[in-house]
């Protein structure tokens, strides 16, 4: 589990580092951006907390799950954070 939280968390800070690129020193556009992909995860992680109730999958396949819906509700998270900071 360690493992996958580590390799999440690198690549959410790659695709920071892709976003500050791409925006520059524009935080207008920078907001505009981390407002779509708010948006994006806040459903991505409806549609995973829904799946997450009706699985039937063996331990192994559980664990991932409930991994994959934890990073959903971190990146709503950190996107909101951010913009809350901006």
């Amino acid at each position: 589990m360690e493992v996958m939280h580590g390799r999440r968390l690198r690549q959410q800070q790659e695709r920071e580092q892709e976003r500050k690129v791409l925006c520059g020193e524009k935080s207008v556009e920078l907001r505009e951006i981390l407002e779509l992909e708010l948006t994006a995860a806040w459903e991505e992680w409806k549609v995973g907390k829904e799946f997450i109730v009706d699985y039937e999958g063996g331990a192994q396949e559980m664990t991932m799950a409930q991994l994959w819906v934890q990073w959903l509700a971190r990146t709503v998270y950190y996107f909101h954070t951010t913009l809350e900071s901006m």
